[in-house]
C-alpha cells in the first residue's frame, strides 16, 4: 500500500536547506514546499534530498499543518536554528507575481529589520577606544551638539538609501544596552507601507546603528 499525502491550497514558496555536518552527524539537503489554503490553513511540506551516493533514505517526507504562518517560521527555525530559513522562505514567496498577502507581511517586517541591521555608518572622530584598555576620548564627542549631528547623519543616510524619514528627535545620549552605548535620539521612518520608531545609537568604535522599536 502506497502511503498518500494530501496537501490543499495554492503553493506559495519553495526553498531548499543546504546539507550539514554536524557532530559527525550528516543532514542531507532538504526541499521545503509551503501551501496556504484559505479554508485549512498553512501546510508545510519537507522533502530530504539524500546524497547521490546513499542508498537508502536518511529521513522521511513530512507534512505539517499550522494555522499561522508564523507557527510554521518558528517550527522551521528551531530545526534549522544555524541556517536563515526564515528570512529564506519570505524572500522566494514575495518575489512570487502574486505573493500571499500573509507572508507578504511578515516579509516587510523581516526585510525593515533587515535593511536597518545594514545601515550603520561610521565615523572615526566618534570612535573613544578603550574596549581593551584605558579610554581613549573620541574628539568628535567633545564637539558642542555632535550628538544631534550624528543623528541627522543617519536620517540622512536613511533618506538616500530609500527610507521616508518623517519625524527626528534627539536623545539624552544615555547608556544603553549590554555595551553601555549612548543614546542619540529617534526616528519615525516608513518603508514598506510600515511606519516605525527607531533608535540610532553610537558605539566605542564609532559605529552609528540603528533599531526598530517594535511595539506590534
Amino acid at each position: 500500500m502506497t502511503d498518500h499525502l494530501e496537501i490543499r491550497g495554492v503553493h506559495v514558496a519553495t526553498v531548499t536547506v543546504p546539507p550539514s555536518t554536524h557532530l559527525s552527524r550528516h543532514t542531507p539537503a532538504t526541499a521545503i514546499d509551503l501551501y496556504h489554503d484559505d479554508a485549512s490553513g498553512w501546510s508545510v511540506l519537507t522533502v530530504p534530498q539524500p546524497d547521490t551516493d546513499e542508498t537508502e533514505p536518511v529521513s522521511v517526507v513530512r507534512v505539517g499543518r499550522y494555522e499561522h504562518l508564523a507557527d510554521i517560521l518558528d517550527d522551521l527555525h528551531s530545526r534549522w536554528p544555524l541556517q536563515d530559513i526564515v528570512a529564506a522562505i519570505l524572500d522566494a514567496g514575495h518575489r512570487r507575481d502574486d505573493p500571499d498577502p500573509e507572508l507578504l507581511a511578515l516579509w516587510r517586517v523581516e526585510q525593515l529589520d533587515q535593511d536597518l541591521h545594514h545601515a550603520s555608518i561610521y565615523n572615526q572622530d566618534l570612535a573613544e577606544g578603550g574596549l581593551w584598555g584605558p579610554a581613549i576620548p573620541a574628539i568628535g564627542r567633545q564637539l558642542d551638539g555632535w550628538a544631534d549631528d550624528a543623528l541627522t547623519a543617519m536620517a540622512d543616510h536613511l533618506t538616500a538609501t530609500g527610507f521616508d524619514v518623517v519625524d527626528q528627535q534627539p536623545g539624552d545620549r544615555t547608556p544603553d544596552g549590554p555595551f553601555n552605548n549612548p543614546t542619540l535620539g529617534t526616528l519615525t521612518l516608513v518603508r514598506y507601507g510600515h511606519t516605525i520608531t527607531a533608535t540610532v545609537r553610537v558605539d566605542a568604535a564609532g559605529e552609528l546603528f540603528v533599531r526598530a522599536d517594535w511595539t506590534d
